[in-house]
């Protein structure tokens, strides 16, 4: 244990001499200069580089990419439209019990209808 105390004390006293406290200043060759610039501008370059595959690769695949799905889905929409509007029978609805439960009514309108309510899609129940 005291050799560890003489260490602290030993490294803490070296921490605040004269030397430590002022400036390094540090002479690098002309060569060490010159490959450590290149190698900034290098990284610089593929940095560049990178970015404007990525830029390209978000327009050119990203957006047509987004344009198509999105008509797949309208037109995957469009096809089940048609479908329902030819096989749905209102008469075949089966009123199950747990469907529209109303506890207590809701503070809008007559109280029977959700926030996000659609009378084009959603019915009550029973109501018909």
């Amino acid at each position: 244990m005291n050799r560890s105390v003489g260490r602290i004390c030993q490294i803490s006293r070296g921490l605040f001499t004269k030397k430590a406290v002022s400036p390094v200043s540090r002479a690098y060759s002309s060569e060490a200069k010159l490959s450590w610039l290149e190698e900034v501008e290098a990284e610089q370059e593929h940095a560049k580089r990178s970015s404007e595959f990525w830029k390209k690769v978000t327009y050119y695949v990203g957006g047509p990419a987004l344009v198509l799905s999105s008509l797949n889905a309208y037109y995957i929409y469009k096809k089940h439209k048609e479908h329902a509007e030819h096989h749905h029978d209102p008469e075949i609805d089966v009123p199950y019990t747990f469907e529209n439960l109303r506890f207590k009514k809701y503070p809008w309108g007559d109280g029977t209808k959700t926030l996000f309510w659609n009378d084009n899609v959603n019915q009550i129940k029973g109501t018909d």
